[in-house]
């Protein structure tokens, strides 16, 4: 998304320099939760839907933090996101399967 910051520096920081495993959210298939593939700064890409770039690869992972992009928040605290809903299943499906996980967003 044009708006949104451009994290690859950072990525590529923790996975050379800090030997952390990274992966990104690929949409499957509509009105299902993402999943995540495995990322290194070698990983091929390509325009997958919206025409976001994902990994080619198909090694997916569980995350142990998910970065969530946020536009703002309601006066409830509920994320607003860009309407389609997919980090809102996401989460609640990473919950539903008890896995340990911390979002920032």
């Amino acid at each position: 998304m044009a708006q949104e910051p451009d994290l690859r520096p950072l990525l590529v920081q923790w996975v050379e320099e800090e030997g952390i495993n990274v992966c990104l959210p690929v949409v499957k298939e509509a009105d299902a939760p993402l999943s995540f593939v495995e990322w290194t700064p070698d990983t091929d890409m390509e325009k997958g839907r919206y025409g976001i770039e994902i990994p080619v690869s198909s090694k997916t992972m569980q995350p142990d933090i998910v970065l969530v992009p946020t536009l703002g928040y309601t006066r409830q605290g509920d994320r607003l996101g860009y309407g389609k809903g997919y980090y809102d299943r996401t989460l609640a499906a990473l919950k539903e399967q008890n896995h340990a996980f911390t979002s920032i967003g």
